[in-house]
C-alpha cells in the first residue's frame, strides 16, 4: 500500500512539473 502512495505521489509531481512546463512553452509562444 505505501509503495502504491509513493508511486501514485511521484507521478502526480511528474504531471505536476510536465504541466508548468508546458504552459511556460505556451506563454513563450504567445508573446
Amino acid at each position: 500500500m505505501t509503495f502504491i502512495y509513493l508511486a501514485g505521489g511521484v507521478a502526480f509531481f511528474v504531471v505536476s512539473a510536465l504541466f508548468v512546463g508546458l504552459c511556460e512553452r505556451l506563454r513563450e509562444n504567445g508573446q
